[in-house]
């Protein structure tokens, strides 16, 4: 995985200020108009700094290693598409030459995009609850502990962790979706004799599936 840090060249606790130095010092080095840039290392920079210097998006980064960037979730859009298209291979064997194969991967591709929005809003009202909660509870001195407002604020804060992760999901599988609009399976009538997938060719499955 890319550090970021490590390609701005700035520390974890870098300012906002030693971001915007760093960046536009590597920047004119390797933009690419300029004799000796590099296009790939300016874009690293680019998303680099569009990360960080973001409040939302460096917190992200910093508590999953993730930035949301396009890469990233087109890479986990391919490999649920690979992992759908080895269930079914796994389940249907013989069979899958009679079934319209690609639409069965959008049906169970929209039936996890209604868990995941589901959950959101279960977190959101639990989210809300733990809010009207925290409204209620009142000291009658400074110098008591805040244990039970603590208490809330955690379970909140992990609400919305969970709903930032659920759209994460959805955004992948939304990705997933129209990668899959742009492939095509014909069905076959005719009885097919295979029967089981052989070893070798499980493991070259395997593998091209591990491949992100």
């Amino acid at each position: 995985m890319i550090d970021h840090y490590q390609t701005l060249d700035v520390p974890r606790d870098a300012t906002p200020d030693d971001l915007k130095k760093a960046y536009r010092k590597k920047a004119m080095k390797h933009h690419p108009d300029k004799k000796g840039g590099n296009v790939k290392k300016f874009q690293a920079l680019s998303l680099a700094y569009e990360t960080l210097s973001d409040p939302k998006a460096r917190d992200r980064y910093d508590r999953t290693g993730k930035d949301g960037s396009i890469t990233d979730v087109e890479r986990e859009a391919r490999n649920l598409l690979c992992k759908e298209f080895g269930a079914l291979l796994d389940t249907m064997q013989e069979r899958i030459f009679k079934i319209d194969t690609f639409a069965r991967m959008a049906k169970s591709l929209a039936s996890h995009a209604k868990v995941e929005e589901g959950k959101i809003t279960r977190c959101q009202k639990d989210a809300a609850f733990f809010k009207r909660v925290k409204d209620r509870i009142s000291r009658q001195s400074d110098a008591t502990p805040p244990m039970f407002e603590l208490m809330i604020e955690n379970m909140v804060r992990a609400a919305q962790d969970k709903i930032e992760f659920a759209t994460t999901n959805i955004e992948i599988i939304e990705k997933a979706q129209s990668l899959l609009a742009d492939f095509q399976w014909r069905a076959d009538a005719e009885d097919m004799t295979v029967t089981t997938i052989s070893p070798l060719s499980r493991h070259v499955f395997d593998c091209f599936r591990d491949v992100g």
